[in-house]
C-alpha cells in the first residue's frame, strides 16, 4: 500500500470467509517502535485510494509489552488457525 523503504509500511489485508465475512485491515509496520506522525499521514492519504476511511486507523500502544523470554505464556498462531476455506 505504501513504505518510505527505510522505516515504515502501510499494508492493506481484505479477508473473505465464505461469502459471509468480509473484512478489509490495515497495519502500519514500523522498523521503531513507534511510527511518526508524518508517516501515518502518508498512509492515511493512501488509504483513500482504496476507499478506506483514514479515521478508523487509530495507534496500538505498545508500552506494556514484555519480550517474550520474561512471559510466563507464549502462544504462537499460524496462518491456518482462522482458515474457513477448507470447511466451505
Amino acid at each position: 500500500m505504501n513504505t518510505d523503504y527505510a522505516s515504515y509500511a502501510g499494508v492493506f489485508h481484505c479477508q473473505h470467509a465464505g461469502g459471509i465475512v468480509h473484512r478489509r485491515n490495515v497495519y502500519v509496520l514500523s522498523r521503531n517502535p513507534s511510527v511518526s506522525d508524518k508517516d501515518i499521514e502518508q498512509v492515511r492519504r493512501r488509504m483513500l485510494v482504496f476507499d478506506l476511511d483514514p479515521d478508523y486507523l487509530g495507534r496500538v500502544s505498545h508500552d506494556e509489552c514484555i519480550p517474550s523470554a520474561e512471559s510466563d505464556l507464549n502462544l504462537r498462531l499460524d496462518g491456518t488457525l482462522f482458515d474457513l476455506s477448507d470447511n466451505l
